[in-house]
């Protein structure tokens, strides 16, 4: 049996990702230096940088688990520093802004059909409408895109000699969509990956030039695509849109949380279909 080493422990603790994120606590710089041996106990420092016990539970849980899979190892005792002593590497550290945008919102629901692209493209409109703000408007919902049907146009955005996408432009609102890059017909049967790939895409490849707001019509639920939005840029706040049905009430206290654990302020809720 090989000898349990600090060394070994460390590795196994790259299988630990923090919650929510793809990268391990020890890429973060979360474990500290000292890990104790002592018989067959492993003791060690985590400095997670936050004080929610949902999250330093799940911490704990993976930790241990990851630990005692090691031969020789029957007790772990992990110790959580407090938030205000900061944590490793900022999981949000490669969140790099886009360049000559200078605010994105996310427009996000947990539930489909309650309105939010028609909430996303008003509030687009809104902001837009006096002339002082140069805004654009990104739909992030690649199973189900309505802009090109909201504002009227079947056009295609052109792709420049860098192969940057230039986005189309419609009632002063730079506007860049999936629907814009397929046929009335054409299914989206696509997997989480790839959905990543083209959120990253309409992010980092087309030149949105100079703007205040970028609003981010986001797809219903919580999962890869408003996730890579706030793990790719900062984004300043989220506008949750639900309807006054219990049914569609019931998850947007998740909706809310999901953005609070990736530190995203939630600016509010919009009771969307009330006079119904």
């Amino acid at each position: 049996m090989a000898e349990l080493t600090p060394e070994r422990v460390r590795e196994a603790l790259r299988t630990v990702l923090f919650p929510n994120f793809r990268r391990d606590i020890v890429t973060l710089g979360m474990v500290g230096e000292e890990i104790a041996i002592d018989g067959d106990t492993v003791r060690l420092h985590v400095r997670p940088g936050t004080d929610k016990p949902e999250v330093l539970q799940q911490l704990a849980r993976a930790i241990d688990a990851a630990l005692r899979r090691l031969p020789g190892v029957a007790h772990v005792d992990v110790h959580f520093a407090r938030a205000e002593e900061g944590r490793g590497r900022d999981p949000f550290a490669q969140r790099a802004a886009l360049p000559g945008v200078a605010r994105i919102i996310a427009v996000a629901s947990t539930k489909g059909g309650v309105g939010k692209s028609t909430v996303a493209v008003n509030l687009a409109l809104a902001l837009a409408g006096d002339g002082r703000r140069r805004v654009g408007l990104v739909d992030a919902d690649v199973y189900g895109p309505s802009l090109p049907i909201m504002f009227g146009t079947d056009a295609r955005p052109r792709v420049g000699p860098d192969k940057r996408i230039h986005p189309l432009e419609r009632c002063g609102i730079k506007l860049m969509s999936m629907g814009f890059f397929l046929d009335e017909q054409s299914p989206v049967i696509w997997r989480g990956p790839i959905v990543m790939g083209i959120v990253r895409q309409f992010l980092r490849d087309v030149e949105w030039g100079e703007l205040d707001l970028l609003v981010v019509d986001l797809p219903p639920g919580t999962g890869d695509a408003p996730l890579t939005l706030v793990q790719q840029v900062p984004v300043a706040g989220a506008v949750v849109v639900t309807t006054p049905q219990d049914v569609a009430l019931l998850d947007v206290g998740r909706g809310m949380a999901m953005f609070a654990q990736v530190s995203t302020p939630v600016l509010g809720v919009v009771e969307n279909m009330s006079g119904y």
